[in-house]
């Protein structure tokens, strides 16, 4: 039988400490993470079909949220009131085809995942239309079915392009910048 030497060295880099965190838990009587004292806080359900992102601004406390059957990003207050939403099914601009992933920029610019259509668009917090970039296709920035996005320190935008398997890295104004190629060691 072959093995990945990579793999079965990494395995045996990652077992001793792994025994290890567990004999520091098991001597010093702590837990390592507990669900015993998470409360709930509320809920939000304002007619939501299929929520598949959700994610919150770090300066008005705004919930941005992706539902993929209605195709609409909705934007709640911190109070849990709706304040906006925006989009519909389709091609065109501010419409979306299976909407996967949602990212608030330093800037607050709304970048959304459009997965169906192959392209990000990104909308100022009035949810209007600034620009996007990507379309279908297997050349640097290009998309086949982008699903999610990550916004670095630097105000970089990553995005998974899940059918091209790789990551993509592009700058704030959606200019490549360069791929990350993922390849499983499984």
């Amino acid at each position: 039988m072959k093995y990945n030497h990579v793999y079965m060295q990494r395995a045996f880099i990652r077992l001793p400490i792994f025994f290890f965190l567990i004999f520091l838990t098991c001597a010093f009587n702590t837990k390592a993470f507990s669900f015993e004292n998470i409360e709930f806080i509320k809920e939000i359900n304002s007619t939501l079909k299929k929520p598949v992102d959700v994610v919150t601004s770090t300066t008005s406390g705004d919930i941005y949220i992706i539902d993929e059957d209605a195709s609409k990003v909705l934007v709640f207050d911190a109070d849990n009131n709706l304040k906006l939403y925006f989009g519909e099914r389709g091609s065109k601009l501010k419409q979306f085809s299976s909407p996967q992933s949602i990212a608030i920029s330093p800037g607050e610019e709304i970048i959304v995942a459009d997965t169906g259509n192959h392209r990000i668009q990104v909308f100022d917090t009035d949810g209007e239309f600034l620009f996007m970039f990507g379309k279908s296709g297997s050349m640097p920035g290009r998309f086949s079915y982008p699903s999610g996005i990550a916004i670095d320190q630097f105000g970089q935008i990553h995005v998974a392009d899940k059918g091209n398997t790789r990551i993509q890295i592009f700058n704030h104004q959606g200019i490549f910048l360069k791929a990350l190629k993922t390849e499983s060691p499984f």
